[in-house]
């Protein structure tokens, strides 16, 4: 009988253990979705910039 609340409690525990992997998993994938998002967003200031910059020098000549 305590072999069988013994293998129970150890699936419990793996159960308990999966359920915080997958939570950590889908938080990390958010971050990545953040990160990458705001790469995006950076790429689209940086084209802003040269755009910019190009038109400031063409007024300068």
């Amino acid at each position: 009988m305590g072999i069988v609340r013994e293998i129970q409690a150890l699936k419990e525990k793996y159960a308990a253990k999966d359920r915080i992997m997958q939570a950590l998993l889908q938080v990390q994938q958010q971050k990545e979705a953040e990160i990458q998002a705001l790469k995006e967003k950076d790429g689209q200031r940086e084209e802003q910039i040269r755009h910019l910059t190009a038109m400031v020098m063409r007024l300068q000549k």
